[in-house]
């Protein structure tokens, strides 16, 4: 544990107590619970700001004051209501087993339980029946077996195309390269190779140098902004910077054209192309029933960023996914309402019937 995140608990065991001896003393008194909720949560979030050492650090440090310390209080007002006020007991206690549920859930349950969308997507441009297949976002400083389940997962599947939109390895310098290597060795393990190509583009936590995740493997890397093309498809991958703001301006084609880039910000430059594919936002990571990511540190609309297949002017697609990891560093791991995401897109000739 670092010192950062150890002085952070000791202010918080510190303010526990003192709220802990209070409500012994004065929990006869419903009113009191308001004014330590209110005072407990005031004094968390100042301290998850004061101590955290980025947005991230001060989330990480706010879940633990709310998991942790919001549910024992609530835990502990229960208790020492339970005699006194049976119906605002069973209150508490319903609050702090909903708290331990969404903890749960959001730490344990959904960061790994993949889901696989499927889209399907009619144009006159394609030739024929095509399987793409989206990995975005692997964003792992530890490769392992939730990562080898994704790419096992896509290759039973038998994609035609493989695109990787950014964010392979978040890590400390030290481990950066050591993880770049164990996804390499797992990629040739997995045999990740698709009839019409795998593409790859930079995201937002590699530096400069990512290409060798993707070294001695049947993948084409965007380390420019370009245009390539095979049999079906022409295929325009950015760097990061264009997929935020794109300065690229992609050759005429005749085919169907697909643009990848991380950041789904390029969409709003109305690039000459049919289908956009991108990542970056974890679909928010924390979605809220009926209204979507809390954040998504994107530019398009915050419904956008969740996620998903979105209809642009012109009958230009864009594919937002929610991608396989999680921001790492001093971030929460955690996904609530919000599970990593393995996207199929099943692409057909105008007017193919449904099968």
């Amino acid at each position: 544990m670092d010192a950062t995140l150890a002085c952070y608990l000791v202010f918080l065991l510190v303010i526990l107590f003192v709220i802990t001896v209070l409500i012994r003393r004065y929990g006869s008194k419903l009113y009191i619970y308001s004014a330590l909720a209110a005072a407990y949560s005031l004094a968390f979030l100042w301290a998850s700001f004061q101590f955290g050492r980025d947005i991230f650090d001060a989330m990480n440090m706010a879940c633990l004051g709310l998991f942790g310390g919001g549910s024992y209080l609530l835990i502990l007002s229960a208790v020492r209501t339970r005699s006194q006020y049976k119906i605002t007991s069973a209150f508490f206690l319903g609050l702090a087993l909903f708290l331990v549920f969404v903890g749960v859930d959001a730490f344990l349950i959904e960061p790994g339980w993949l889901e696989v969308t499927r889209y399907r997507i009619e144009d006159p441009k394609i030739p024929r029946k095509i399987k793409i297949a989206v990995i975005s976002d692997l964003q792992t400083d530890s490769v392992g077996a939730f990562e080898e389940s994704v790419l096992k997962r896509t290759m039973a599947e038998k994609p035609d195309m493989i695109v990787f939109p950014g964010d392979y390895i978040q890590a400390a310098p030290p481990q950066q390269r050591q993880q770049m290597e164990v996804l390499n060795q797992l990629l040739h393990k997995v045999g990740v190779s698709a009839p019409l190509g795998v593409y790859a583009t930079q995201g937002d936590s590699e530096a400069s140098d990512w290409t060798p995740v993707f070294h001695d493997l049947p993948v084409t890397t965007f380390e420019s902004s370009g245009t390539v093309s095979n049999e079906c498809f022409a295929i325009t991958g950015l760097t990061l910077n264009d997929s935020y703001q794109l300065l690229y301006k992609a050759p005429e084609t005749d085919l169907y054209h697909i643009w990848v880039g991380h950041r789904p910000g390029f969409s709003l430059d109305d690039p000459p192309g049919n289908l956009l594919i991108s990542g970056h936002t974890h679909g928010g990571q924390v979605q809220i029933p009926f209204f979507g990511p809390v954040v998504t540190f994107s530019i398009v609309p915050r419904q956008w960023g969740g996620g998903g297949l979105i209809e642009l002017p012109g009958g230009k697609k864009l594919v937002i996914s929610r991608g396989i990891g999680m921001e790492r560093g001093f971030a929460p791991r955690i996904r609530f309402f919000c599970r990593p995401q393995l996207v199929f897109l099943d692409l057909y000739p105008a007017g193919a019937g449904k099968e």
